[in-house]
């Protein structure tokens, strides 16, 4: 199936402003000492051979949208990156890394409406038909020797099975230790809610 089909079995009438674009994965930067310097989008086939950060997300959403192409991570995403990762800093390597930002479903899986209503049943039918296969495929030809992998993915609805214990998974799958780094999504890095809780997650595999 394609993301259109799954999306019209969603909905009683697919709507042609569905955005169906595909949002790409990008270098967006270099950090040192654990905060983003030179903040500059290129496409990913121009990263360097040096060993990188890897942040992996779960779906673009609206903000990622308004740009032609596509880019991850925009908006409160983006600048919470910017301005809380080296909240990390204890557990990143020291040495100067390019940082690079992939979607593990490149499709917008919200429709563009409150995540609460679409994203979580979008988002696991895609990766249980074409999604997984996809984004294994994706990141064995992004991974080089000596990257550093961070599942910043969402959690999604508390039933079912967590969309970034899914991602995990995947990840394990290409390397058998898993990613290095499990954080919450980058959008709530701000919030003060969050304050008082652990930034990082166990997961559940």
């Amino acid at each position: 199936m394609t993301f259109q089909d799954i999306v019209s079995s969603h909905l009683d009438q697919f709507k042609s402003d569905i955005e169906c674009r595909c949002c790409p994965y990008q270098v967006v930067g270099t950090v040192i000492r654990s905060k983003i310097r030179c903040f500059t989008r290129k496409d990913v086939s121009q990263r360097s051979n040096d060993p990188a950060l890897i942040l992996i997300l779960e779906s673009p959403h609206i903000d990622e949208f308004k740009v032609n192409p596509p880019e991850p991570a925009k908006g409160w995403t983006v600048t919470n990156i910017k301005d809380y990762l080296y909240r990390f800093k204890s557990y990143l390597p020291t040495n100067d890394r390019e940082l690079i930002l992939v979607n593990a479903i490149q499709y917008q899986c919200s429709l563009g409406v409150d995540t609460e209503v679409f994203r979580y049943d979008i988002f696991t039918d895609v990766w249980n038909d074409f999604g997984e296969t996809n984004f294994i495929e994706r990141f064995s030809s992004l991974l080089k020797e000596g990257d550093f992998v961070i599942n910043a993915c969402t959690q999604g609805n508390e039933s079912g099975p967590f969309l970034r214990d899914l991602v995990e998974t995947a990840i394990i799958n290409v390397i058998g230790s898993g990613s290095d780094l499990h954080t919450f999504h980058p959008s709530c890095w701000h919030n003060e809610k969050h304050k008082s809780k652990k930034w990082l997650w166990t997961p559940k595999n």
